[in-house]
This record gives C-alpha cells, structure tokens and sequence, in this order.
C-alpha cells in the first residue's frame, strides 16, 4: 500500500512538473539482480544460487553445512552483502563464485524473461549502462538467460573487474567515468537501499529504488518497468 502511495504521488509529482530534474538526465544505469527481476519470482533461481553458496562454503571452511551457514550469515548481518562478507572471511569473491556457484548453476533454465522489458528498454534515446556486483561472465550470462539485449547498453560494468563492491562508493566513482557526464545527469536504478541508494546519492548522483520504497531515493517504483516509461 505504502509503495503505491509513492507511485501514485512521484506520477502526481510528475504531472504538476515537480521532479524538474527528470529532463537533465542523460544516462541510466541498472542494477540486475532484483532490479530487472523480482527475487520473489525467481524462488528456483535463488534456492538453487543459496544451496550451491553455502555447499561451497561448507567445501572451503571443512564444516557442517549448518555451521557454514551459522558463520556467513552472522558476518553478513553487518556487512550486507554477499561479495563483501566473502572478501571480509579472505576469500576472493570472483574466484568462489565462478567455481562454486556459477559453473554449477542452470542460470538459462532458472531464471525468469523478461521479455517487455528488453522491448521497452530498447525504445530508451537516452544511453544505459549496467553496473553489477556480479563478474562479467555471469552477468552477459543473466542478461541472455533474462532475454534482454546487451547491445541496449553502452558499457556493462562488473565490481569483480576491480575487486570492489558495492556499497563502496569507489564502483560509483568508477560508474560515473564511464558515462562521461555529470554526476547530477546520471539516474541509477536498483533495488537495495544501502547498495544501490546511499552511496550514489552522496556522490550526487539521481536515484531510482524499485521494488520498495524509501525517502533516501529520488523515485520509487514497483517496477522496472515503471522507470523506462519515464523515458519513453
């Protein structure tokens, strides 16, 4: 109910011209996982990525799967999220991924399609990058499994590449060279308020969370969807 209230008032807002804002934007970049896809319609995906996770971590640590769980998720309490905590614990983030989950994971089977918004998204004038914390690979390979075109996108930007994750806000800084624009001109869209809406907001840049809602984002939105009719 609550983020119907937002949508209904950022549309409002919208009509009466008070997100003046909106025409200055000249890049959008995406999150992935929860952004272009909703976790809640994608349980096989992410029962499959968690037992593969801590299968993996029970492999590297020599305990019980219960234990390995009982420790990651202690860790990750503080951290909030996934690639930091490994790194937190010395282990490598691409490395255990790429061997320990993704190799092993149906990702073309598991994930849901996303189909409109392949269309809708490639109706966008405006250009679009993608910055993840996921290595290159598997994010081309969500991309294909999701049936969105990855050509639609000016740059695709993985963490791993510079072993740093979000929330850093160091990635942002990153993000923003290789839109060659402005902070105030680039709008990022995800669906965490600590990874994808604080850290970007205090380098100025313009922010979209989608599938919640919260007064730290400049726009909410239940959909993805809801974000490229702005463009349109």
């Amino acid at each position: 109910m609550r983020l119907l209230f937002f949508l209904l008032t950022t549309m409002q807002n919208l009509k009466n011209k008070k997100i003046s804002w909106l025409k200055d934007i000249k890049y959008l970049v995406w999150d992935v996982d929860g952004t272009f896809y909703d976790f809640k319609k994608a349980k096989k995906y992410e029962n499959q990525f968690q037992k593969l996770f801590f299968k993996g971590l029970q492999e590297v640590w020599g305990m019980s799967l219960a234990e390995a769980k009982q420790r990651f998720w202690q860790r990750h309490k503080s951290l909030n999220g996934f690639s930091v905590t490994l790194r937190s614990f010395g282990i490598d983030p691409p490395e255990f991924n790429s061997l320990k989950v993704y190799s092993r994971l149906d990702l073309e089977n598991l994930m849901p399609k996303a189909a409109r918004l392949n269309r809708e998204l490639k109706k966008i004038s405006l250009k679009q990058g993608i910055m993840s914390n996921n290595d290159k690979k598997t994010l081309i390979r969500k991309l294909t499994s999701l049936g969105i075109d990855q050509t639609t996108f000016s740059f695709i930007l993985s963490s791993f590449d510079y072993n740093i994750f979000k929330p850093d806000i160091k990635i942002f800084q990153i993000m923003l060279k290789q839109t060659k624009v402005p902070a105030s001109k680039v709008l990022y869209i995800g669906d965490s308020v600590t990874k994808d809406i604080l850290p970007p907001k205090s380098l100025g840049i313009r922010t979209c969370l989608v599938r919640g809602e919260s007064q730290e984002a400049d726009l909410c939105f239940p959909s993805p969807l809801n974000v490229v009719e702005l463009f349109l």
